[in-house]
């Protein structure tokens, strides 16, 4: 909170005054990316969705059959483009995420990811 005050003075020599209480709020950010691949080359491995000022984050990835091939709560850890055990096949997948922001409200996206092998 940020207590502001303005004073002005014309070249006639008229001066006024007025004063106003700012507050500055936390944003909250997402960082969805649209495409990672999980080949071994050290970069993009993961799909990893970041964000600032979140409490709390849900979040599942479907293949075009509607199965779940990944369910995560948090941001900490990502999908690494696998699905029962093996590499899931190249190709666009749907994510769902829920997540609470810092003043408790919940907002949903949903979208698309690319896995590029």
């Amino acid at each position: 909170t940020y207590k502001v005050d303005l004073i002005v003075s014309s070249d006639k020599g008229c001066v006024d005054s007025t004063n106003k209480t700012i507050e500055v709020k936390p944003i909250s950010t997402l960082w969805i990316p649209s495409a990672f691949s999980p080949n071994a080359d050290g970069k993009n491995e993961l799909f990893l969705i970041r964000g600032i000022n979140l409490r709390n984050a849900e979040w599942s990835v479907y293949n075009r059959f509607g199965q779940t091939v990944f369910s995560g709560v948090g941001l900490e850890n990502g999908w690494d483009g696998y699905f029962n055990d093996a590499p899931a096949p190249e190709g666009v997948y749907i994510y769902k995420l829920k997540v609470l922001d810092v003043f408790n409200k919940e907002q949903e996206y949903t979208g698309r990811v690319s896995l590029i092998r």
